[in-house]
């Protein structure tokens, strides 16, 4: 009798405090309803994209021109600050588009989920990311870099490259409007040469 009350006399709290523990560690993606059909591309979504990639390409080359000469850490830090901007900019407005394209809307627990679906392919995105980074130090080799020092935006160059142009939705469907992304990166690239020659 005495063990089946202890059974008994065990509070409550312990055992939803329990689940409710179980439900913090995990992790789980917010519910959303995904039309099985998707309507295609509109005009009007590419004329987003192309505008985003105009602003974000005329942003850079003004702090480009304003601080690659500029051989100072401040110059450093501002050019990466507005490099991971540029490339972050380009990868929500991708999201949030295709959000309201698949989903209905554009909110952010649907631009969250949309995230979540994109995989790269791990192996074909490290070889097109060495392959990128080798010719870009080749490039580098046959006509030295003047005035900046391209190596960090090299390396972050050659590796989103890899997971844009290999990462799908799902595993299945290759990203719409990658083109902003390999136009802006490409343009980094030699970002530095034109600066050289007609910033003078």
């Amino acid at each position: 009798m005495s063990k089946k009350r202890r059974k008994k006399n065990v509070p409550s709290s312990q055992h939803s405090g329990s689940g409710k523990a179980q439900k913090k560690d995990g992790f789980s993606l917010p519910e959303v309803s995904e039309t099985r059909n998707p309507a295609p591309i509109t005009v009007g979504e590419r004329v987003v994209t192309f505008v985003e990639l105009a602003v974000v390409c005329v942003i850079w080359l003004i702090a480009a021109f304003r601080f690659f000469p500029i051989k100072e850490m401040v110059g450093t830090f501002a050019i990466g600050i507005v490099y991971f901007i540029g490339v972050f900019s380009m990868y929500v407005v991708r999201a949030a588009l295709e959000a309201r394209r698949r989903y209905g809307k554009r909110d952010r627990k649907r631009i969250f989920y949309y995230s979540q679906m994109v995989k790269g392919d791990q192996k074909w995105s490290l070889y097109i990311s060495l392959s990128f980074f080798a010719a870009s130090i080749f490039l580098r080799w046959i006509v030295p870099s003047p005035n900046f020092n391209m190596v960090g935006i090299d390396i972050a160059t050659s590796f989103y490259l890899g997971y844009i142009w290999t990462a799908k939705y799902k595993g299945e469907e290759p990203l719409p409007y990658e083109y902003m992304e390999t136009v802006f990166l490409i343009l980094t690239t030699f970002t530095n040469y034109i600066v050289y020659f007609f910033g003078r």
